[in-house]
């Protein structure tokens, strides 16, 4: 699916979910607890102009809250995966972890530049000095997470960017 407006691309993705998605029944460890959902799988995006790409919804916040975005964006930046400063933005990210005290899987700020090293200055490193490199990826789901049972696995393998000429394409895996 390609759109030049992340309104258009997005909407696509929902009418393509809402007529093709599979539906099935969550399991009794995820934080959606038996929940009938719906999915499509190995699905490609493309936004042409990543300027406009700010969505936008006339419906219930619930679709789309631009206040609990900003959260979550400094959230992740932050580099935290505690759960007290994000749940006064959004209180049922509570039902994501295991202790009340982290979420260690969706804490995707925490796994990209966390840990001794941040991933995502390794990465750029990677960039500056291979400028077209196949090398620059971010991990988010680690061997800790290969049958770990939890309501918060990271539900994102990992990112990868290749920068070629003035563009810097990423893929979400």
């Amino acid at each position: 699916m390609k759109g030049h407006e992340t309104n258009v691309v997005i909407r696509q993705v929902l009418s393509r979910i809402l007529q093709q998605g599979d539906e099935y029944d969550s399991s009794g460890v995820s934080m959606n607890r038996g929940a009938r959902i719906r999915e499509v799988r190995n699905v490609s995006l493309m936004l042409t102009n990543p300027r406009d790409r700010i969505f936008w919804s006339e419906m219930h916040p619930s679709v789309f809250n631009p206040g609990l975005a900003a959260a979550r964006f400094f959230y992740l930046l932050s580099g935290s995966h505690q759960v007290d400063p994000i749940a006064f933005y959004s209180p049922s990210v509570r039902n994501f972890s295991d202790d009340g005290i982290i979420i260690p899987g969706s804490s995707y700020g925490f796994r990209i530049f966390g840990g001794d090293r941040s991933q995502f200055d390794a990465v750029e490193e990677v960039i500056l000095t291979r400028p077209h490199t196949k090398r620059a990826a971010i991990a988010l789901y680690d061997s800790s997470d290969a049958g770990r049972v939890s309501c918060d696995i990271p539900c994102a393998i990992g990112l990868v960017f290749a920068p070629r000429g003035s563009t810097l394409h990423a893929t979400v895996v």
